[in-house]
């Protein structure tokens, strides 16, 4: 479990940025917009990195 913990918290992260980039997409629609792609970045490298640990030999 150590190995995927900061795997897991950029996964936790990505899924805040992407909450928040939809929560504030009247208010803000330039900021939601970052906030949402920053938030797909850090899931899908959060996806990579767990599936480079678990591929590890």
């Amino acid at each position: 479990m150590r190995k995927y913990a900061a795997s897991l918290y950029l996964f936790l992260i990505g899924g805040i940025l992407v909450g928040a980039g939809a929560l504030y997409r009247d208010i803000y629609p330039i900021f939601s917009n970052s906030f949402m792609v920053l938030g797909y970045a850090a899931d899908l490298a959060a996806v990579y990195f767990i599936f480079k640990a678990v591929n590890r030999k």
